[in-house]
């Protein structure tokens, strides 16, 4: 089988495992949006309970150049280790919710960046942290903070 279709399988799996849990909330249902022309995978969260309104988005990945784009996830337990822990690499998932220049220190790809973009981030980060005597592992014990 194909990567992307095996990542098209894996995503729709996952998110429809979290769209079977029961919401908390009375009057509220969770809703799978899957486009498959494009490749945008969403599970939202829509209702009313009382007077109040829900209508948001609780993950929303993407598949792009043969990898998986994690654009939000605000689940409990997270998709991306699901995915991980169901054969997808982490060379293969972009946690497009990090900035670029963050994403060469989340131990996942960095999504269509070129290894000349990398570099120039890596310079940019390494002068700015010199500079303001910011070491290698604060940097590392900020960008987990996020």
């Amino acid at each position: 089988m194909d990567k992307v279709q095996t990542y098209r399988r894996l995503v729709m799996q996952v998110l429809q495992e979290k769209a079977s849990i029961v919401p908390a909330i009375s009057g509220v249902e969770r809703q799978l949006l899957f486009d498959l022309e494009r490749d945008h995978y969403q599970l939202m969260v829509v209702g009313w309970h009382n007077d109040d309104r829900y209508y948001h988005c609780s993950v929303h990945i993407d598949i792009k150049d043969a990898q998986i784009w994690i654009q939000h996830d605000v689940t409990e337990d997270g998709i991306t280790a699901e995915l991980v822990n169901l054969g997808v690499p982490k060379e293969a998932i972009v946690l497009a919710f990090h900035a670029p220049y963050k994403r060469p220190y989340t131990g996942y790809a960095v999504g269509g960046m070129t290894d000349q973009s990398l570099d120039e981030i890596a310079i940019a980060l390494t002068a700015e942290a010199s500079s303001n005597g910011l070491t290698d592992e604060k940097l590392q014990e900020l960008l987990k903070d996020e």
